[in-house]
């Protein structure tokens, strides 16, 4: 007698391709997933991707190097195998000669954190040396300790807001749909400005969409400075309590002219003087940022740094509709017990 095929069945789980968890339905039959219902955003397909990858591995095996196939093996008699390798690696160059690298998910970081300090390597890396580390780090020695997590409040929307500045973040994708629709309807009513090279539907939506050669966008941010300074657009009462280090960064700045910013970035002149323009003179303004895309490039720290402090210079930080730090959302958040 044949057996009956087992029908398909939903699952309600998140997503774990980022930290958003948004919900998704999985349907299944057996151990075969069938599709993945979710948000708008491609993220989730990606789990899929990942688990019917015919490079994925799923059971132990050893090799002698990149070069050898893999020959199966017991988990026991692997972890042996590693084991031994990393110390006879250890006796004959050092123990700096390993790095211990650990990618997402991040719940196994702290375990190999801690054998690479017992192993006695100071190489402990993760991806977010490339990826919103750095751009934490970048907020932090920019902007105080208080604004590393420039990010999250960036993505937040503000009725109080009065121009928004969008660089290199696509909420459509990134974000969760309702927020990103939200913003794309916003458009309409708060002067909109959008960094990016791709035509994403937020830039569909902008007044002014820059389109810069990747990895010039630190010069985009220069050369928005040399306007606002070049016009006296400068919150000069904010600057004065607040900024150290102005008169260099004056300095710096004077030779990203309009003209050499364009050469560089290939945006014509006159669309970055209309850009400096409209966020400096539309307080308070926000600038919504992405996680790590700025710091993809050489130099990509200092870059994502210039791109931080054009909020300083128009008096755009720790005020309503501005860029705030995480504390004030959390505060707003709260809930009144």
């Amino acid at each position: 007698m044949t057996a009956r095929p087992e029908e398909p069945r939903s699952i309600y789980s998140t997503c774990y391709m980022c930290t958003d968890d948004c919900p998704i339905t999985v349907v299944t039959r057996g151990d075969e997933v069938l599709s993945i219902e979710h948000p708008d955003c491609v993220r989730a397909e990606g789990m899929l991707e990942q688990r019917e990858s015919p490079l994925r591995r799923v059971r132990s095996g050893v090799r002698s190097s990149l070069h050898d196939p893999w020959r199966p093996s017991s988990t026991p008699e692997a972890v042996s195998f590693a084991a031994e390798r990393l110390l006879d690696l250890r006796e004959r160059y050092g123990p700096q000669s390993i790095a211990f690298v650990s990618g997402f998910t991040k719940e196994a970081r702290p375990y190999l954190q801690r054998l690479a300090h017992c192993f006695g390597s100071p190489h402990y890396l993760t991806e977010s040396s490339c990826c919103f580390g750095s751009c934490y780090v970048a907020a932090s020695v920019t902007l105080g300790r208080e604004y590393a997590y420039f990010l999250g409040p960036s993505r937040k929307r503000s009725a109080e807001t009065k121009c928004r500045l969008f660089w290199t973040s696509n909420p459509t994708e990134s974000r969760l749909p309702s927020e990103g629709r939200d913003l794309i309807r916003d458009a309409s009513e708060v002067p909109t400005i959008v960094v990016d090279p791709r035509r994403t539907p937020i830039a569909e939506a902008a007044q002014l969409h820059l389109q810069p050669r990747p990895g010039t966008d630190g010069a985009l941010a220069l050369g928005m400075a040399q306007v606002i300074f070049a016009e006296g657009l400068e919150d000069g009462e904010f600057l004065k309590e607040f900024a150290h280090g102005l008169a260099p960064f004056r300095k710096y700045v004077e030779a990203f002219t309009p003209e050499k910013t364009a050469f560089i970035t290939g945006i014509p002149a006159k669309d970055i003087v209309g850009a400096a323009r409209v966020y400096a003179t539309s307080p308070p303004a926000q600038i919504t940022i992405s996680a790590s895309s700025t710091t993809h490039h050489s130099n990509g720290f200092q870059s994502h740094r210039a791109i931080l402090l054009l909020s300083a210079l128009c008096g755009n930080l720790d005020v309503p509709g501005g860029n705030r730090p995480w504390g004030h959302r959390l505060l707003e958040n709260s809930i009144d017990l």
